[in-house]
């Protein structure tokens, strides 16, 4: 008797399972789409600040608002410690100066948090030069 070889069956086996996969996958999709039609816009989305360091010495931080909420009350942090707080308003595309002191070191990395965002590490280089 003459039979098929497992390996025929194996490969038939995987194409039927990828194609109702494929299948399922496709329609739920489409039925989720025609269930809410309506498109998430970005008023649905919470708005979300963006702090930008745009310059640090050893005593102050100047930060913009390069998001499209306003931000207030946050902490500045120097090598992730809190060294100052504050609860200055910074209104979208404002640039505001944060007095803080951060020490003379090689290198020493800054980081401001308000309630909103976050801005990115930021490295300074505040050691005197010889």
């Amino acid at each position: 008797m003459i039979g098929v070889s497992r390996l025929v069956v194996v490969i038939l086996i995987l194409l039927i399972s990828i194609i109702s996969a494929v299948s399922v996958f496709i329609w739920s999709v489409n039925t989720v789409q025609n269930i809410f039609p309506e498109n998430i816009t970005e008023s649905s989305i919470a708005p979300r600040g963006c702090l930008n360091i745009l310059d640090a010495n050893t005593t102050a931080v100047t930060v913009k608002n390069c998001g499209t909420t306003i931000v207030k009350k946050g902490a500045v942090y120097v090598d992730y410690v809190k060294k100052t707080e504050f609860q200055q308003v910074i209104n979208p595309q404002d640039v505001v100066v944060i007095p803080v002191s951060i020490p003379q070191q090689a290198q020493v990395i800054v980081v401001v948090v308000a309630d909103t965002a976050t801005s990115p590490v930021y490295k300074v280089r505040t050691a005197l030069t010889p």
